[in-house]
């Protein structure tokens, strides 16, 4: 049995190549990287360097405060913002998904994919159904109760758990179930 006295630390700081020192995210990804969140921007790991993406070097992200990763089942890296909206990271290019291509707010709090390949994306003013190039905003008038999704987690086929500022709900058939 190994005790905590016997285990090795390693602590990576701004002296180590972060951006800054509050990670709110961390990934690795299929492919073996490290990826973390800073509010200072993106920062992929390889084992020894680190490589940052923030607003200097990466022109589609024109807010560098990241809030959540995701990595979907075709290995794409989602990145969810606080103020850029959505990037997506593929095959070494960015692409940004933000209000002007009909995402519902800037801050993107959580993202998830379904059983069919759809993204679902928690934003500060509502459920973003995103199927492709087309996104669908579900808010109070579709029967959330509150528009600020801070977290989801697919259930079963047909299922999204939906946890926001007013609660947990289940979407299910297109219709939410509020849970208590």
């Amino acid at each position: 049995v190994t005790t905590l006295r016997q285990l090795i630390v390693d602590s990576w700081q701004t002296d180590q190549g972060l951006p800054q020192n509050s990670v709110q995210t961390v990934l690795q990804t299929r492919e073996g990287y490290l990826w973390f969140g800073t509010q200072e921007g993106l920062v992929r790991f390889a084992g020894v360097t680190f490589t940052v993406f923030d607003k200097r070097t990466t022109p589609e992200m024109t807010n560098h405060n990241i809030l959540k990763l995701y990595e979907a089942r075709d290995g794409t890296l989602w990145i969810c913002t606080f103020g850029a909206g959505l990037l997506r990271y593929r095959d070494g290019h960015f692409t940004r998904i933000g209000p002007e291509q009909g995402l519902s707010h800037g801050i993107v709090y959580a993202i998830t994919e379904d059983h069919e390949g759809v993204f679902w994306a928690g934003t500060a003013n509502g459920l973003n159904r995103i199927a492709g190039d087309s996104i669908t905003v579900l808010t109070t008038r579709e029967g959330l109760v509150e528009n600020t999704v801070r977290a989801l987690a697919v259930g079963a086929p047909g299922e999204l758990w939906v946890g926001s500022n007013g609660g947990l709900q289940l979407l299910t058939n297109g219709r939410f179930q509020t849970r208590t």
